[in-house]
């Protein structure tokens, strides 16, 4: 909410509000976009795990030293 009442502000700008909610757009948009990678990356541990049949641990972590996945 802050960063909202400053983009309205803009008291300190020398850009229109328009250009100050499409800088905060592209910015907000890119962050996002790196969260969604995080968030992929860590839904693919308890995804290839769904379809691990190892009876062990240590046979699991051999497959994946090998192929990279179980």
């Amino acid at each position: 909410m802050q960063e909202i009442a400053v983009l309205l502000d803009g008291s300190e700008s020398d850009y229109s509000l328009s250009e100050r909610w499409e800088q905060k757009a592209k910015q907000k948009r890119s962050e996002l976009k790196d969260r969604k990678i995080q968030i992929n990356s860590m839904l693919q541990i308890p995804d290839n795990h769904l379809n691990c049949k190892c009876l062990v641990w240590s046979e699991c972590m051999e497959k994946i030293q090998d192929t990279g996945t179980c």
